[in-house]
């Protein structure tokens, strides 16, 4: 057997020594082989196919499609790079470096497609690609983000070359296609200007109390129409007693002020959709406010929403899956009351379509005992996927965030969403490199999950009410250098956080506040000043206790700002370069003595040596004397200054 060849790694309940798509049996596999079973171990999909399901190993219906012309539109492919394309395919499942999540499959699959699609246009095998530097630019022009994934992605295949049994672009090749990208380009996730990110909370949130206002008269007209079409009564009938029911609840108005209606009038379709809308605000409601990604928020449970009292204080969070850098069945994201609204909604819409198919015999246990996901499948014997129980066990994806415009054309006021020459200014601002093909005043701000994430991130840090570990748990990061690119930028906000989210945090603020100041006193806090500088710094604190420092933080009289190299006891307004983004002025530049008001901490040297191994590899990565090679220096030679210091005052 192949050396490099490996059992199937997949995070998976079900995969064991007996699945028949456990081990390969040839390198490349065969036509036959298995490449996907159930949890019965029934074969879903072979090699041969050029279609591959994994639905089964991520309960949501996941299909790969590798460029077949079934699928109409998008990249098609030849049969011949199809194939190469299916082999590399196998390697990331059964190679030396096997994928663990279907995720991270598809995300490496989708990224490689663009570029097998091109050779196919131009009659070249991705085998023979190195051979043909003229289609490299064609390549790097149709990737526009994202293109160091793509780098990353084509050197590892080279490196795993003689193990897939070819090569795709060997180094040289691969420099000469990133020539074509921009080298100092970087996509980050667009940060939502306020007013933009304001009114959309605000809208979900009037969309989601309306529904609480009536949810009796929903429940009541859900359940009626329900026994209605139970007892087969003819559809005509059924739109007369549905127009009947909703005078009678007086719903019209509801329906009419968040669901398009046709010319027609009011169908029993249209609350349908209307359920569906409630099911999609709850779920981006959820996501503003706990920063949770996309597919986290698509995978809560019914019974989500928990709440803990600390200290005499209650807070509440949602407990759900994490697994993209940290993997936890059953992660915490604290949040604050008002989300309780999004999660009662949520809650009814599921028992109702639960009761669906407890009326129908599928399902005997309560929904307690079952605990289905919270975004369902419409199983409403009106709606077009009525009856198709079976999907009660899938997840069910949310639609895309720019998608409700269309889906639901009510739920903004597309005016509101106009960029206008503020909004514009704070996005440049907070996002190098945007697309001012879709940035750009007078267009429709491109709304998309994952900012919800970034511009939470953002407001976060920028209000100084979370702390950077506190921002690392709510992200589910497994390292704190991911949350603070997330919130890169933040420095330059003047920004308070919502009310909501505010008294959520400030409590914990202020007692973290109050403890790392009298943190200072300690003989791990040093100033690069002396020993007399510090006395001085830290004199407030010696003279109060506990309460009186609360009071003065409450007061916001007691300056504290945790920095990469210790603490920074700046008064007044925080220093605009962060001690995170930017460390370069703490300890001084162009000969410069550190600024006044730094503390190291002794504390942070493993972290300091940590960044100094860090900087010292972006700045490899750039030309000597280019501008982010300097800007970089300055970081690298002030995170150096600051270990010289803490190492020479423990010789003394």
């Amino acid at each position: 057997m192949t050396e490099f060849l490996y059992s199937l790694r997949l995070d998976s309940d079900f995969i064991s020594e007996e699945s028949p798509n456990y081990k390969l049996d040839a390198w490349p596999p065969h036509g036959d082989t298995p490449v996907t079973c159930d949890s019965n171990n029934n074969i879903v999909s072979i090699f041969n196919d050029n279609i591959w399901d994994f639905t089964a190993y991520c309960n949501k219906n996941v299909k790969f499609n590798f460029g077949d012309e079934s699928q109409k539109k998008g990249y098609i492919i030849d049969c011949k790079n199809i194939y190469l394309f299916k082999v590399i395919a196998a390697y990331w499942l059964w190679g030396a470096g096997s994928v663990k999540t279907i995720q991270n499959l598809m995300v490496k699959l989708a990224k490689l497609k663009p570029l097998i699609y091109v050779c196919s246009k131009n009659n070249i095998l991705i085998s023979d690609l190195n051979n043909h530097d003229y289609v490299l630019e064609e390549i790097a022009s149709i990737y526009k983000s994202q293109t160091s994934r793509l780098l990353n992605l084509l050197k590892n295949l080279y490196a795993d070359s003689s193990e897939i049994g070819f090569v795709l672009l060997d180094y040289n090749s691969i420099k000469k296609l990133s020539k074509y990208f921009d080298e100092d380009y970087v996509t980050q996730t667009p940060y939502m200007p306020y007013r933009i990110w304001s009114y959309q909370i605000l809208r979900f949130e009037e969309c989601l109390k309306d529904f609480l206002n009536h949810k009796n008269e929903i429940k009541h007209l859900f359940n009626s129409m329900m026994d209605i079409y139970q007892y087969g009564s003819y559809k005509r009938s059924n739109r007369k007693k549905f127009l009947k029911y909703i005078q009678e609840l007086n719903l019209s108005n509801v329906f009419e002020k968040w669901v398009e209606i046709d010319s027609s009038g009011i169908s029993i379709r249209n609350f349908s959709r209307y359920l569906s809308l409630i099911s999609f605000s709850a779920i981006a409601y959820i996501v503003n406010f706990s920063l949770m990604r996309i597919d986290e928020a698509s995978q809560l449970k019914y019974g989500c929403f928990i709440d803990k009292e600390i200290n005499n204080e209650k807070y509440y969070f949602i407990q759900g899956e994490t697994n993209k850098t940290i993997k936890d069945k059953e992660a915490l994201w604290i949040v604050p009351s008002i989300v309780s609204i999004a999660i009662e909604a949520i809650s009814i819409i599921c028992e109702l379509r639960f009761s669906v198919l407890q009326k129908n015999g599928f399902i005997s246990q309560s929904i307690e005992e079952f605990r289905p996901y919270l975004h369902l499948n419409s199983f409403e014997p009106w709606a077009s996927s009525a009856n198709d129980f079976e999907k009660i066990s899938l997840i069910n994806e949310v639609r895309r965030y720019n998608e409700a415009l269309h889906m639901w054309p009510k739920l903004f006021d597309n005016s509101q969403l106009v960029i206008q020459e503020e909004d514009l200014k704070i996005a440049r601002k907070m996002t190098s490199y945007l697309d001012e093909t879709k940035f750009r005043v007078g267009n429709i701000w491109p709304l998309a999950w994952h900012q919800l994430r970034r511009t939470g991130a953002v407001n976060m840090s920028a209000s100084d009410l979370v702390q950077d570990e506190s921002l690392q748990y709510q992200l589910k990061h497994s390292s704190k250098f991911m949350s603070l690119y997330y919130a890169s930028n933040a420095y330059k906000l003047n920004f308070d956080l919502n009310e909501e989210v505010g008294e959520l945090f400030m409590q914990e603020w202020h007692m973290h506040n109050v403890s790392k100041n009298q943190e200072l006193v300690s003989e791990n806090f040093i100033s690069p000043h002396g020993s007399k500088r510090k006395a001085q710094l830290i004199s407030t604190i010696t003279l109060k206790d506990h309460t009186s420092l609360l009071s003065l933080s409450k007061s916001k009289k007691l300056n504290y700002r945790e920095t990469f190299l210790g603490g920074c006891t700046k008064s007044g307004d925080p220093c605009p370069y962060g001690g995170i983004t930017n460390i370069s002025m703490c300890m001084g530049i162009d000969g410069n003595p550190p600024c006044d008001s730094v503390l190291l901490d002794k504390n942070k040297l493993p972290l300091m040596y940590q960044l100094e191994d860090f900087y010292q590899k972006k700045f490899n990565n750039h030309e000597a004397d280019s501008i982010p090679a300097n800007a970089i220096l300055q970081q690298l030679i002030s995170v150096r200054k600051a270990i010289n210091v803490i190492k020479s005052n423990e010789t003394e």
